[in-house]
């Protein structure tokens, strides 16, 4: 006699299964291109912590963002096709599995230059795994996606680095990562509000996110007085921010 298996797991399986299915290419895009953000992400909070800044809020940041980038890496692999996008997933893992054993543990300064070169490593296996999947469809409003999503790597980064430098941790290229990562969030969105494909509510949020990043700037003007409590609030506000200008740019129709 067989088994029957009840309605609510039945019902579980296939909307598991079909839920990494369904996603066009660019909620993947996003989804990868989130990714860069997330590796940031945990490195800031492990340096927060460390630094005995917003500890408890950095705390439970870490857990969610653990929980989401594990998500994120889940539906990636069940939508992979291609072979090269399905072992840069692999790879991605691999270096994750690495990462996150490290960035949960009690933060030391003596680690933290290790959590940075080890975020690197993340962030730049995630940069390749989007990559691939625009290569599927370089079409504009991939590519579009993939920038603006780019802006949340970057304010993750620049307030780790800036954290990093608050706690003096000696990580060699800490001032001259910090200055780039500033020149490509700037240059970034000036590419953003200079495309002609904006919509009415895109265009609109994009000129507060810059009037927001000309405010911030201001606090890299000074690295001798240093707030990062300051710019880890500024930040985390903006990055939310281009998550949702991001997921606007998914929806707008460009070939």
């Amino acid at each position: 006699m067989k088994k029957r298996v009840p309605l609510f797991i039945a019902f579980l399986l296939v909307s598991m299964t079909t839920s990494a299915q369904t996603i066009t290419l660019r909620a993947a895009i996003n989804k990868a291109g989130l990714q860069r953000a997330l590796s940031q992400r945990m490195a800031k909070d492990y340096l927060l912590i460390g630094a005995g800044i917003r500890i408890e809020e950095a705390k439970a940041d870490m857990d969610e963002v653990t929980s989401i980038f594990n998500e994120n890496l889940h539906d990636l692999t069940l939508f992979a096709k291609a072979q090269d996008l399905k072992d840069a997933l692999r790879m991605e893992e691999s270096i994750w599995a690495k990462f996150r054993q490290v960035v949960t543990d009690t933060p030391d300064i003596s680690q933290a230059t290790t959590i940075i070169k080890n975020s690197n490593d993340l962030l730049t296996i995630s940069e390749i795994v989007v990559q691939k999947l625009q290569a599927n469809n370089n079409n504009r409003g991939a590519k579009l996606t993939n920038e603006c999503g780019r802006q949340r790597m970057y304010l993750q980064r620049i307030a780790m680095l800036y954290t990093a430098k608050y706690w003096e941790v000696p990580y060699t290229n800490l001032n001259k990562e910090l200055s780039e990562s500033i020149e490509g969030f700037e240059n970034g969105i000036n590419i953003l509000l200079a495309t002609s494909e904006n919509t009415m509510e895109i265009k609109e949020l994009l000129k507060f996110q810059k009037s927001e990043w000309d405010f911030l700037k201001k606090s890299f003007d000074n690295l001798n007085n240093l707030k990062p409590a300051s710019v880890f609030s500024s930040t985390a506000l903006m990055a939310k921010d281009f998550n949702k200008i991001t997921t606007l740019y998914e929806g707008v129709a460009i070939n």
